[in-house]
């Protein structure tokens, strides 16, 4: 299991990143059945703690992404 953190928030249960998509963000194809990634291009972060909002690139997940420990 994993979560994501917020870069801003001192590190806490409620400084998790939940994913949200970005309605006012174009979709970089024009009609909707041919995005093939299912909107990935809209889907973003948000912090449940702050509520600031970051695009969800591969690069931004991997550095916030937390494994849960057990025990």
């Amino acid at each position: 299991m994993h979560f994501y953190v917020c870069p801003y928030c001192p590190p806490c249960a409620e400084a998790n990143l939940i994913e949200t998509t970005m309605e006012e963000v174009k979709c970089k194809y024009d009609k909707e059945d041919l995005c093939e990634e299912k909107h990935k291009c809209k889907r973003a972060m948000q912090c449940k703690k702050c509520g600031e909002v970051f695009t969800a690139s591969k690069v931004f997940l991997r550095e916030q992404k937390r494994k849960v420990k057990d025990g």
